[in-house]
């Protein structure tokens, strides 16, 4: 018995100041800037929709 799946996410920082969780499912924005993006991640108010 071993692992059936498993999913890298990286954050990504785009041009625009953008941050951004990419992994195998595809890329979701989090949110504008490091402050906003940190809230959104902690009170799961971020926009899921992958792009």
């Amino acid at each position: 018995m071993g692992i059936a799946l498993s999913t890298e996410e990286t954050v990504l920082l785009a041009e625009n100041g953008d941050m951004v969780l990419g992994g195998d499912a595809g890329v979701q924005r989090v949110g504008h800037g490091f402050e906003e993006a940190v809230r959104a991640l902690i009170s799961d108010g971020w926009d899921m929709t992958f792009f």
